[in-house]
C-alpha cells in the first residue's frame, strides 16, 4: 500500500498528488496494528499523540525543501534533525488531550508551508515504469517503520509509538526518489503538494479513531476513519473546484 501510494502519487499532477500522498497509510496502520498487538486503550492514546507529531512530520518536509538545492545528504541530514529535535519535545511533554495535541501540530504545519510556497516552483516530471525493485524497497521501509512503532508502544509507551507513527517514511521515500530520478528542482513544488489537505485527513482520521476505537472496536473504528477521510477529500476537491470555477468567472 505504501509503496503504491508513492508510485501513483509520481505520475499525478499537484493537486492530486497532494490528495493521494494525503491518504494516511503509515500512521493509520501504525494505530490499527497498536491495537491488535496491545490495547484499544493503547491505540487511542497513540492516536491522540499523532496530530502533535504531525510537527515533526512537517517540520521535516519544510526543512527538507528549503535544503535541497544544497544537495541529498544536507537536506536528509537536516530534515531528521528537525524531526528528531522536535519529536523529543513533544516525547518530553505530551499532549494530555486530543484538543491539545491539534495545537501542538498546528504551527509545524503552518510555518513550513508558508516557507515552501516561497521557495520556486517547479511542476514538470518525467514519467518513469513501475517496477519491482521500487515497489519492495519503498514497502519495505514502510513496513519497518510500522514494526518500530510497534516495538516502541510496547517497550517504551504509547507516546513513542505516536511520535513514531508520523514518521515521515512516505515522505523521505517520495523525495529520495524525486531527487534522484527527477532532480532537486521538483521538490518544493512536490513538498507544498503534501501539506494540503494532507495535514487535514491525518488529523481528520485520528480524531475519528479516538472517537471510534473504544466504542466499536479498532476493524470498525479504522473503517468509519478511512470513511470520513474519503468523504473529506470529496467535499474537498468539489469545493475547490467550485472555488476555482467562481474565481475564474469573476
Amino acid at each position: 500500500m505504501i509503496a503504491m501510494q508513492t508510485l501513483i502519487g509520481e505520475r499525478l499532477n499537484a493537486y492530486w498528488r497532494g490528495v493521494v500522498l494525503a491518504l494516511p497509510i503509515t500512521c493509520a496502520l501504525g494505530v490499527f496494528f497498536t491495537g491488535l498487538a496491545t490495547t484499544t486503550a493503547d491505540a487511542v492514546r497513540v492516536a491522540t499523540v499523532v496530530p502533535a507529531a504531525l510537527f515533526s512530520d512537517f517540520f521535516f518536509v519544510g526543512v527538507f525543501a528549503a535544503l535541497s538545492s544544497f544537495g541529498l545528504v544536507t537536506a536528509l541530514f537536516g530534515g531528521f534533525l528537525a524531526f528528531f529535535v522536535s519529536a523529543f519535545f513533544i516525547i518530553l511533554y505530551p499532549p494530555s488531550t486530543f484538543l491539545i495535541s491539534v495545537l501542538y501540530g498546528l504551527p509545524g504545519i503552518i510555518i513550513p508551508y508558508l516557507v515552501v510556497r516561497k521557495l520556486p516552483q517547479v511542476d514538470k516530471f518525467k514519467v518513469y515504469p513501475m517496477n519491482a525493485k521500487h515497489i519492495l524497497l519503498r514497502g519495505l521501509l514502510g513496513g519497518s517503520v510500522i514494526a518500530i512503532i510497534l516495538i516502541l508502544s510496547k517497550t517504551l509507551g504509547n507516546v513513542w509509538g505516536g511520535v513514531a507513527s508520523a514518521f515521515p517514511i512516505i515522505f523521505t521515500s517520495m523525495f529520495i526518489i524525486y531527487y534522484l530520478l527527477q532532480g532537486k528542482s521538483v521538490i518544493p513544488s512536490v513538498a507544498k503538494s503534501v501539506f494540503f489537505p494532507g495535514a487535514l485527513v491525518y488529523i481528520l482520521h485520528m480524531y475519528i479513531a479516538v472517537l471510534t476505537f473504544e466504542k466499536y472496536g479498532i476493524w470498525l473504528g479504522t473503517l468509519f476513519a478511512y470513511i470520513a477521510v474519503f468523504v473529506f477529500l470529496l467535499a474537498w476537491s468539489w469545493g475547490r473546484r467550485h472555488f476555482w470555477s467562481s474565481s475564474s468567472k469573476v
